[in-house]
């Protein structure tokens, strides 16, 4: 288990369509990514009824000359200070996420009433305000079904650290360690 992708520059990798569709940028270099809860109405996450989508680009601008992703980024660079940030600078290319694992379970990191855990449809993706699993030879569906049980909600509110004026309650990665839950068999 682990955090979502950390962007460092949400605004410039969560697009919405008319974003998308301005620059021109090509469906290789886009991803559905899930930015809240709420934007899912069931367990099973569905990519295509989600609002944003991730910019993933690995490439080096030389060799995305004529893409509309090049514009994008050249417009960025030149109106924001996104590529300057001490979360994107050091990475090689700073609109570049690097390799991101499959993931196989997601739940909600700040719980306000109920911690939702999540089967997401690869390829979708997920930012830091999710953790993230990926099944080690479990069956994923009775161990998402049991992360959603009562006994398991029970068990968060006894770890997890309320904070935010006393409402909403966030879950740490290190926490997790901590789990006790219901034996999906």
């Amino acid at each position: 288990m682990r955090f979502g992708i950390k962007t460092g520059a949400n605004a410039f990798f969560y697009l919405k369509p008319d974003l998308i569709a301005k620059w021109g940028i090509e469906d290789e270099f886009l991803a559905p990514v899930m930015t809240s809860p709420t934007e899912s109405r069931s367990i099973v996450v569905d990519p295509a009824t989600l609002p944003y989508r991730i910019f993933l680009c690995h490439e080096d601008k030389e060799d995305l000359k004529g893409t509309g992703a090049l514009e994008y980024i050249e417009w960025a660079e030149k109106n924001h200070d996104w590529h300057t940030r001490p979360s994107t600078r050091n990475r090689r290319n700073w609109y570049d996420l690097g390799k991101i694992p499959k993931v196989d379970i997601v739940m909600n990191n700040l719980i306000d009433t109920t911690a939702y855990s999540y089967l997401p449809e690869n390829p979708t993706l997920f930012p830091n305000n999710f953790q993230v699993f990926e099944n080690k030879g479990e069956n994923v569906i009775a161990l998402c079904v049991a992360m959603n049980c009562t006994m398991f909600q029970l068990m968060l509110n006894v770890i997890g650290i309320a904070n935010y004026g006393g409402g909403v309650m966030r879950i740490e990665t290190y926490e997790n360690e901590n789990w006790s839950l219901v034996n999906p068999a």
